[in-house]
């Protein structure tokens, strides 16, 4: 009873997720609630956040951890730079020249076959219908009840040896 609980959740966390809509700039479910599902009871999906914050955060000009705003772009921020051990500014050093190099990739790159040169052409063609019939994916399954269901009943039917 207790793993079938928490395996409600798991599901429930999964299909309900809390993403966020950039087209209304709010936290929404991934996927509706049923009519007789009482979202505020469901604490295990998350905390509400104001809508402020949330806006910050998903457009990334706030820390997703702290909810402290980034820093501006525009802004000046004070650095140190580091001496090289050698004194020389790092631009003004040559360049090592590097060997050339024999083992590259391109030596094993060549120029196609004349037959992948040549148009795809299937190996049959089906006569009864010259488009492409496209079958519409079968509707998510969000009854929680059911989920945990059929995987309590396989659970059972499949015994370990």
């Amino acid at each position: 009873p207790e793993y079938e609980g928490e395996f409600g959740c798991a599901v429930r966390t999964f299909l309900h997720q809390k993403v966020f809509d950039p087209v209304t700039e709010r936290i929404v479910p991934l996927a509706a609630f049923p009519a007789d599902v009482d979202a505020s009871q469901m604490d295990y999906l998350g905390r509400d956040l104001p809508e402020d914050v949330v806006i910050k955060v998903c457009t990334g000009r706030a820390d997703p951890e702290s909810f402290e705003p980034f820093e501006e772009l525009g802004k000046e921020t004070p650095c140190t730079v580091k001496p090289s051990p050698t004194g020389t500014p790092r631009s003004s050093r040559s360049k090592r020249a590097l060997p050339i190099q024999k083992n590259v990739i391109l030596n094993y790159i060549t120029r196609p076959s004349e037959a992948a040169q040549k148009p795809f052409k299937p190996p049959f063609k089906d006569s009864s219908s010259s488009e492409k019939v496209v079958s519409p994916s079968p509707p998510i399954n969000t009854n929680v009840d059911s989920i945990v269901a059929t995987y309590t009943d396989s659970l059972h039917t499949h015994s370990p040896p």
